[in-house]
């Protein structure tokens, strides 16, 4: 039975605790582990960051299948060697959409307050699990392409491991605490929802992801029950900066309106979310990042599936 290692500091069979990770609100000691032959080994992942620019959802959507089936060809490829590990492309896809509304496999239209033939934005049924939900611009969405078997093959502990990143990244861009409310999936802060996940496993081959909202339009949300929790507010990163006032960075976030003219603080704080996003990601997955060349979507559509 192999050792474990727990999330803090790699490290054979305990848990090394480490003051500056320890936050309210991550996850148990139990969740989030990585067996002691995984822990030394990072797996090499490929970032697209096109964080900063609205890509259709149908398109992005393609995109993903399309790189999860040739994964899947990977794994036929390597069934027969006799490495431990499955050698995949991991992928993760940082991008923001215009606006759409997505069903989970198992939604209920009962969570649209419009009607489904007339939308005010595209609506698409996608394989994800969860119930309805918005994108927008403003909120940052990531779609990691990652071979659990390579990792842990437990879609519980993915979705905590997700929970995890967000939280994560949320207290590096503003010292903002999120949190879990028990039985349901995504981070709060405080009652309010921050961040919504909704995954698919194909072959222990995740895709879909989570969204966090970082400085949308809230408003969006009205037109649906979102994640069908009846009566719960929704929030974004900018709005709960504002509200405390915490200045990280070297610049004061709630300030952001006195910059001088031109100067576009939404933008920024993309930037900066993105990027502590992708950090958290190398942590909790244990990846080793590699950044993509391609900059615009126009490049990924012409990205050949390594």
């Amino acid at each position: 039975m192999p050792q474990t290692v727990y999330w803090g500091q790699l490290c054979r069979g305990y848990l090394v605790h480490h003051p500056r990770r320890q936050r309210p609100g991550q996850s148990s000691q139990r969740v989030l582990l990585i067996t002691a032959a995984q822990a030394f080994k990072k797996n090499s992942c490929t970032v697209f960051d096109l964080s900063s620019q609205l890509i259709p959802y149908e398109e992005a959507w393609q995109w993903q299948r399309a790189h999860v089936q040739h994964m899947i060809c990977q794994l036929s490829s390597s069934a027969d060697s006799d490495t431990t590990r499955c050698a995949t492309s991991d992928a993760i896809l940082l991008l923001q959409h215009p606006p759409v509304f997505t069903l989970g496999s198992g939604s209920t239209l009962s969570n649209l307050q419009f009607d489904p033939a007339d939308p005010p934005a595209p609506l698409f049924r996608t394989e994800r699990g969860g119930e309805v939900t918005a994108h927008s611009p403003g909120q940052l969405v990531a779609y990691p392409l990652l071979n659990l078997r390579n990792l842990q093959q437990d879609l519980h502990w993915y979705l905590r491991s997700l929970e995890e990143v967000i939280i994560r990244c949320l207290y590096e861009v503003g010292g903002v605490q999120g949190t879990r409310l028990l039985g349901m999936t995504g981070v709060w802060v405080e009652d309010a929802k921050i961040a919504a996940i909704g995954v698919r496993v194909s072959k222990w081959i995740t895709y879909h992801g989570l969204a966090l909202n970082v400085s949308n339009d809230l408003s969006f949300f009205d037109h649906i029950v979102p994640c069908g929790l009846e009566g719960k507010r929704v929030t974004n990163l900018s709005r709960v900066i504002a509200a405390t006032g915490k200045s990280t960075d070297g610049y004061q976030h709630a300030s952001l309106q006195d910059q001088p003219t031109g100067y576009d603080s939404a933008d920024m704080m993309m930037r900066e979310t993105s990027q502590a996003l992708i950090a958290s990601m190398a942590e909790v997955f244990n990846l080793n990042i590699k950044m993509s060349p391609c900059k615009t979507w126009t490049d990924m559509k012409s990205y050949a599936h390594p």
